[in-house]
């Protein structure tokens, strides 16, 4: 068994392993001078009938990607390696089977396959120069497209060959390559899934150049015992600070995040974990005791200044057509994009009590000078409707009569991740067609048929019906038709998601099933063996978390025409001149469910209470054996056992006792100095209110 630093000694040993892998094939199936290296599939594992053989296995939360690396590399029939993070151990893989890889979504696993692929001397330390994402691609920065190429390795080949290249779509059915100027993090609400046969290659060899000149990122505010799963490397006993830099510099992987661990009982220094993974790839967060998560992602360009009455918050963003608003004042403080290089909003300072302050603009007075300073929460949201995975919500401050080159941010990139609080109860879901015993497209006699049922899905290793998500992950909305009714019988159309208050509503679908903005949603496919469906990312209104689906079936007596929504794309959607003007065929039944999507913060919130509330009840039972009724509300009414009023009594005396002593201490120093009854702030108007920009 391997100490916890002997991965970071092997992971030393890899550039010397690639020097010797571009200067000989060592028997691999490649072209004369090509190198052998390898490109990585997340959450992936490639679907095998030969039984993975085990390669290296080690103790849990221990780096093994190093050492699985060096262990197939000098293996003759490994062809590539599975590392399985929750029992940290990895697979060989002697043969692939297929051209097109046979890759499947397998959770908390990360495939890495041999390919030949030349690399410039710049990216030569890189343990593997391309990421693969299957069924998914990037929209809307394609600078290139180039048809009849052979396979993804050339399209990889050629955009590792080009400058200004960040990432590549192949697609295999049409094989054609167009060449990307952004890539997944830094433009994530143009990366979905698609059901165009693509595969998206990410050029890790992209961010080799200095850091001065990489795409500029920030830090996510650190996330406090919690951990990524995916581990890729560790060093030892070093600080926080410096492990921050070893992810920044690190030369053998794009390091994307880390985790700093305290000594513990188990290992008695600090413990620097470096992952190559990040919650949008690689998914939530696990416990981890004495632990401090930090994740990179792109920073947006804002930058305030106030006046004495005030705040002008500015956004250079060339293009941006979403919307800027203040967290949970959407339509009170709001602005909408007009497609210029800067979009500004202005918030009024409220320093008067008696007047309301609408955008709750937070002024804190200095307790040594008069100087001011004012705090806002904005969110950045880059669709005009809805939030996705990619929007932004910053903590601005500034010095109330300050210049834009005097206030704290500047012009500097600052941001922190989607994070509101919403508490909503479970929606009602209403999914399911039912035949009454009208309509019948079978001639089949009886009622309460169930036809179709409509859910939303988790995409993942073992697919399962949700209500509740977080933003951003990968759903699917399935309509299962079941015999002996026909899926190509029915046609779904005018698809519309709304809010839970009601008061926001995007159309996905139109009346012929195309999508109008397919980035957001796409059309609804057959899949077999009785089934429409469409993958999509997960999105929510900023007015509320509950996200609802309304959709109208409609009944052919024969199979319906497809409908062609262009680029393409053809729809089982339906089509008004294709229905025959009888009463019966003219029927439509609408489908609808509801879905409470959270951001990963909202998550853990929970999984906290709930977790604090088990300890609670559990410390409870153990101090008494006695079983009390819990208060029910039942038709608004309250059921109190006689115990449960007793203690409901004693609170409430505890809290008068409570209050009538907090009044006395308040009023005893009141006397003493007025430093008191302001708002101290450390170190003179100097806060950490921007925790992402901190760590630059």
């Amino acid at each position: 068994m391997k100490t916890p630093g002997t991965p970071l000694i092997a992971f030393h040993l890899v550039a010397a392993a690639l020097a010797v892998l571009r200067r000989s094939a060592h028997g691999q199936d490649c072209p004369d001078g090509v190198p052998v290296t390898y490109v990585k599939y997340g959450n992936a594992a490639p679907r095998s009938v030969v039984q993975p053989i085990l390669l290296y296995a080690s103790t849990p939360g221990v780096a093994i990607t190093a050492e699985c690396y060096n262990r197939c590399r000098k293996s003759v029939d490994c062809v590539g390696f599975v590392i399985d993070y929750t029992s940290t151990s990895c697979y060989r893989v002697p043969n692939m089977g297929s051209s097109t890889d046979n890759i499947v979504d397998t959770p908390n696993v990360n495939f890495f396959r041999k390919a030949c692929l030349r690399v410039p001397e710049s990216c030569s330390r890189r343990a593997w120069p391309i990421e693969v994402s299957m069924d998914y691609e990037i929209t809307g920065y394609q600078f290139s497209v180039l048809p009849n190429i052979g396979d993804k390795w050339r399209c990889a080949q050629l955009c590792i060959d080009q400058n200004n290249c960040k990432s590549a779509n192949y697609y295999r059915k049409t094989k054609m390559c167009s060449l990307n100027s952004e890539t997944r993090r830094s433009k994530p609400t143009a990366f979905n899934p698609s059901q165009n046969q693509v595969e998206y290659l990410e050029n890790e060899c992209a961010t080799t150049l200095p850091v001065a000149n990489q795409i500029n990122s920030c830090w996510h505010e650190p996330v406090y015992d919690r951990t990524l799963q995916q581990v890729d490397l560790q060093v030892e006993n070093i600080n926080i600070e410096q492990c921050k830099e070893r992810c920044e510099t690190e030369q053998y992987f794009s390091c994307r995040g880390y985790t700093f661990k305290c000594p513990t009982d188990g290992f008695g220094g600090t413990l620097c974990l470096l992952h190559g993974d990040d919650t949008s790839t690689a998914g939530p967060l696990i416990p981890s005791l004495c632990s401090t998560y930090m994740e990179r992602i792109t920073c947006i360009d804002l930058s305030v200044s106030c006046s004495d009455d005030s705040m002008l918050v500015s956004l250079r963003s060339p293009g941006f057509k979403g919307r800027i608003f203040v967290l949970g004042r959407p339509e009170e403080c709001g602005v909408n994009g007009r497609h210029t290089d800067i979009t500004t909003i202005t918030l009024p300072i409220v320093e008067n009590h008696m007047q309301r302050n609408y955008c709750d603009v937070v002024v804190a007075k200095s307790a040594n000078t008069n100087r001011k300073l004012a705090t806002a929460v904005v969110v950045v949201q880059h669709h005009p409707i809805i939030q996705t995975v990619g929007d932004r919500v910053t903590k601005v401050s500034c010095a109330v009569g300050s210049s834009p080159k005097n206030s704290f941010l500047g012009s500097k990139p600052q941001n922190i991740t989607l994070d509101a609080t919403f508490g909503v109860a479970e929606p009602s879901i209403h999914n399911t067609i039912y035949n009454d015993g009208g309509y019948d497209p079978n001639g089949l006699v009886g009622s309460a048929n169930q036809v179709a049922k409509m859910r939303i899905l988790e995409v993942g290793r073992n697919i399962k019906q949700v209500s509740e998500v977080k933003l951003g992950d990968e759903l699917e909305l399935r309509i299962d038709v079941n015999q002996p009714y026909n899926a190509t019988h029915l046609r779904a159309g005018h698809l519309v998601a709304s809010s839970g208050d009601g008061l926001d509503s995007l159309l996905l679908l139109d009346w012929r099933g195309c999508p109008p903005e397919p980035s957001t949603f796409p059309v609804l496919r057959l899949s077999p063996p009785n089934s429409m469906v469409a993958r999509f990312r997960a999105f929510r209104f900023p007015s509320s978390p509950v996200l609802r689906f309304s959709l109208m079936m409609m009944f052919c007596d024969q199979a319906c025409k497809l409908s062609d929504c262009g680029n393409g794309q053809v729809s089982y959607g339906r089509r008004k001149r294709d229905v025959p003007p009888t009463k019966t065929n003219t029927k439509e039944v609408p489908l609808q469910l509801a879905i409470v999507v959270r951001s990963l913060e909202e998550q853990e919130e929970i999984i906290a209470s709930q977790s604090q509330l088990s300890s609670s009840n559990n410390n409870n039972n153990e101090r008494s054996s006695r079983r009390l009724e819990i208060p029910v509300i039942r038709n608004n009414e309250w059921c109190i056992t006689w115990p449960t009023g007793l203690a409901i009594v004693i609170v409430l005396l505890t809290m008068q006792t409570m209050i009538v002593m907090g009044c006395w201490s308040f009023f005893r120093r009141s006397n003493q100095k007025s430093i008191n009854d302001r708002v101290t702030l450390n170190s003179d108007f100097q806060p950490r209110h921007v925790t992402w920009a901190d760590h630059q």
